[in-house]
C-alpha cells in the first residue's frame, strides 16, 4: 500500500503534539517493510530516514497550516492516488479521493468545548477551525486515534463517531535517554525552585499559579517553561518567577526539571500530558490537577487537586512543610510509556485491516 502522512509539524518541532507524528513514524519504517510511505513536509528537512527505501518526502508550497492542509495536500492526495492518507494534528483535509482512506489522530477535544474567557483570537481562529472540520466532516475518516482513554471517551461523547476510536498512548522512551546522558554530565545544585511546563492557552491555567506565587509564595521561587515569547504573561513583573526561553533543546529543559524540587501541572484540560511523564523520569516529586487525562496519566504518583487557587494553595504549603521523598520509584508508571511501537503498531494493524 501508498500511505502517505501529513509530517508538516514532526519536521518543525519535537514538543507536545509535534513529537508524537515523527516518533510514531519511526517505528513504522522500522517494523514496516511492505507498505510505501510519503511524508509531507513544508519546510526544509531537519531530519532524514536514512536507509529506509521504502520512505520519501514532498514538500508543499507554503507554511500556513491551514492552505496547506486544505488546499496543497489535497492536491496531492489526488496526485499521488494514496490508499491511506493518515493526519496526526486534531485536523484533516476535507477534500480527499474516494480511493483513499483517511485516518486521524485527535489530541485533545478542547476546541470542542465553549470557549473560556482568556483565549486569545489567535487560540480562537485555531479552535474554530479544528471545531469545524471535526464536527462537520468527521464522517470523512475511516479510522480515529487518540492519546488516552479520557480523549477517547471525550470524543464519542461529543460525536456520533461511528468507526473505531483507538487508544495510542504517547510514549518517552527517547526522552529517558537524553535525561541519562544530561545528568550524567551536569551536577544538580538541589536548586529550591518549583518548575511548571506550560503554554499560555486559558486551559493551562497559568495565570492561576502565577497570582499564587505573586501573592502566596513570594519566598519561594518558580520557573516557567513553555511559554512563548510574546505571552502576556512575561510582561507580569516578579522577582521571584522566572520564564525560560520558548523553544529551549531538551537538554536544557531537561536541566531545569532536574535542579527542581517539584513539578507542578495544574492544568484544567489535558489530552495527555506529556510533563507528568517527563517530570517522573526526572524523578520529580509532582503537584497536579486532578482534571481529564491527568489522574489516569499519573495514576496514584504525587498529589492532586481542583486546579483552582485555594486549593493549589493548600496542596503547595503542604509540600513545602512536608515535602514528597526526594527518591521515588516512578517505574510503574514510566513503563507504561515506555514503548513508541506499541502505538506504531496499532496503527499498523488498523491500516492493514482496512
Amino acid at each position: 500500500m501508498k500511505i502517505g502522512i501529513d509530517y508538516r509539524l514532526a519536521n518543525r518541532s519535537h514538543r507536545g503534539m509535534a513529537r508524537y507524528c515523527p516518533e510514531i513514524v519511526k517505528e513504522l519504517l522500522e517494523i514496516d517493510c511492505d507498505n510505501e510511505y510519503v511524508l509531507i513536509i513544508d519546510s526544509e528537512l531537519i531530519e532524514n530516514f536514512k536507509n529506509k527505501n521504502n520512505c520519501i518526502y514532498l514538500k508543499i508550497g507554503t507554511t500556513n497550516f491551514i492552505i496547506g492542509e486544505q488546499l496543497l495536500i489535497p492536491y496531492i492526495l489526488f496526485k499521488e492516488k494514496f490508499d491511506v492518507f493518515w493526519s496526526p494534528y486534531n485536523t484533516f483535509p476535507i477534500f480527499t479521493p474516494k480511493q483513499t482512506k483517511l485516518l486521524a489522530t485527535v489530541h485533545d477535544v478542547i476546541f470542542l468545548y465553549p470557549f473560556e474567557k482568556g483565549i486569545s483570537a489567535y487560540q480562537r481562529i485555531g479552535a474554530l477551525y479544528r471545531r469545524y472540520v471535526l464536527k462537520y466532516f468527521h464522517k470523512k475518516v475511516a479510522g480515529f486515534f487518540t492519546v488516552s482513554q479520557y480523549s477517547q471517551k471525550e470524543l464519542l461523547r461529543l460525536l456520533p463517531i461511528k468507526v473505531s476510536v483507538e487508544i495510542t498512548y504517547n510514549c518517552i522512551d527517547k526522552f529517558a535517554d537524553k535525561v541519562s546522558e544530561v545528568s550524567d554530565k551536569i551536577k544538580t545544585d538541589n536548586s529550591n525552585y518549583f518548575f511548571t511546563l506550560s503554554g499560555d492557552g486559558p486551559n493551562k491555567n497559568l495565570d492561576t499559579l502565577l497570582c499564587l506565587f505573586e501573592e502566596e509564595f513570594v519566598t519561594e521561587t518558580l520557573i516557567v517553561g513553555g511559554v512563548s515569547e510574546n505571552s502576556k504573561y512575561r510582561k507580569r513583573e516578579c522577582s521571584n518567577i522566572h520564564f525560560l526561553p520558548y523553544g529551549i533543546p531538551d537538554n536544557k529543559l531537561i536541566e531545569a526539571y532536574l535542579n527542581s524540587k517539584c513539578f507542578l501541572f495544574f492544568s484544567k484540560y489535558e489530552g495527555f500530558g506529556i510533563p507528568l511523564v517527563e517530570a517522573a523520569i526526572c524523578g520529580k516529586p509532582i503537584l497536579a490537577s486532578n482534571m481529564t487525562s491527568i489522574p489516569e496519566i499519573l495514576g496514584n504518583f504525587g498529589k492532586t487537586c481542583s486546579p483552582v487557587y485555594h486549593d493549589m494553595k493548600a496542596l503547595i504549603s503542604d509540600f513545602i512543610l512536608n515535602p514528597l521523598p526526594a527518591e521515588i520509584d516512578y517505574s510503574p508508571l514510566i513503563n507504561r510509556f515506555n514503548n513508541w511501537e506499541i502505538p506504531a503498531k496499532t496503527i499498523l494493524n488498523y491500516i492493514n485491516n482496512l
